[in-house]
């Protein structure tokens, strides 16, 4: 087997544990609001460092067609990040979703 898809198979079972563990260390620890900054510059780092890792994945991910596609994947992320901060905030103060509504 080629020594550059050995490598690729290694970076992406790294990211993929990354992605499914980390996050769930901090929630499970009460650490919730601090975890999800820690998870974002997590995942912002591992995105940066992608295309410098791998040329094949650098041309994919800046090939200008495909390129508008990939971006709904990071909007989606920050969508949920924000979503997440949010409901954490309200958490911290000792809303629930109910207490909103009774206004």
């Amino acid at each position: 087997m080629d020594d550059t898809l050995v490598l690729a198979r290694a970076q992406f079972g790294l990211n993929i544990a990354f992605h499914i563990l980390f996050p769930t260390i901090p929630i499970a620890l009460g650490w919730a609001r601090g975890g999800v900054l820690w998870v974002a510059l997590g995942v912002a780092l591992v995105s940066l460092a992608t295309p410098f890792a791998s040329e094949t994945v650098r041309h994919k991910w800046f090939d200008f067609p495909r390129t508008l596609w990939l971006m709904l994947l990071p909007l989606a992320s920050a969508g949920a990040w924000l979503w997440i901060w949010r409901a954490t905030r309200q958490l911290e103060r000792g809303e629930s979703r109910a207490d909103t509504y009774d206004h």
